[in-house]
C-alpha cells in the first residue's frame, strides 16, 4: 500500500491499495474518517492496461508484481495470479493535488523503486518518506536497500533513521527527509 499524509492531526490521508478485496476492507475501515480517501489502484513506474499480479498465501500481505525468489525460505507462497491496471502516481495526481501530502509511506512488496520512479515529478512535494525495504529483495527483480537509497539520494533526500524491523529477515524501515 501507499499512504500519503498531510502530517497534521486531522488525519488527512490518501491511501492507495491495489488488491480489490483488501481495498474494500480498507474503504470500510476508514469510512468513519471524513478526511481519508482510499483509491484502488496499482501504482508503478509505467502506465499499463494489464500487469500480472501475484497474490500471496498470507491473506495477500506479501502480494507483489514480482515473483518470489525460490531460494529464500519464506513463510508464504504465491497461490493466485490476477491482472491489474498499473498507473504512475504522477499521471493520476498533479502537484496541486499532492502538495498538502507531506509524509509518504510506501510498503509495496519489492516494488518500492517502481512506485518512487512513477512519482518522480511529485517526489519533491514530499518532505518525509517511510519505506519498508530489505538488503536483498525476496522478489525476483524487486527493490533493495541500496537501489532505493541511491535513487532517493539523487533526488535530494537524506536518511534520518534506519530501524531494523526483523533482524533475521534483514528488513528495514527507512526514514528519509527532503531538503
Amino acid at each position: 500500500a501507499v499512504a500519503l499524509s498531510a502530517g497534521d492531526y486531522k488525519y488527512t490521508d490518501l491511501l492507495y491499495s491495489y488488491i480489490p478485496n483488501i481495498y474494500k476492507i480498507l474503504e470500510s475501515n476508514i469510512k468513519q474518517f471524513n478526511n481519508q480517501k482510499a483509491i484502488c489502484q496499482l501504482l508503478g513506474d509505467k502506465n499499463e492496461e494489464s500487469i500480472e499480479f501475484n497474490i500471496a498465501s498470507n491473506g495477500g500481505a506479501s502480494s507483489s508484481i514480482f515473483s518470489i525468489n525460490e531460494n529464500e525460505k519464506l513463510p508464504f507462497s504465491m497461490n493466485e495470479k490476477i491482472f491489474l491496471p498499473m498507473r504512475r502516481l504522477d499521471d493520476i495526481q498533479s502537484i496541486e493535488q499532492i502538495q498538502n501530502f507531506k509524509h509518504w509511506v510506501i510498503d509495496v512488496q519489492g516494488a518500492e523503486l517502481n512506485v518512487i520512479r512513477g512519482a518522480e515529478k511529485l517526489i519533491n512535494e514530499c518532505q518525509s518518506l517511510q519505506i519498508e525495504v530489505k538488503n536483498i529483495s525476496d522478489y525476483i527483480g524487486g527493490s533493495s536497500w541500496i537501489n532505493v537509497k541511491d535513487f532517493l539520494f539523487s533526488k535530494g533526500f537524506k536518511v534520518s533513521t534506519v530501524n531494523r524491523r526483523i533482524s533475521s529477515l534483514k528488513q528495514f524501515y527507512l526514514f528519509l527527509f527532503n531538503n
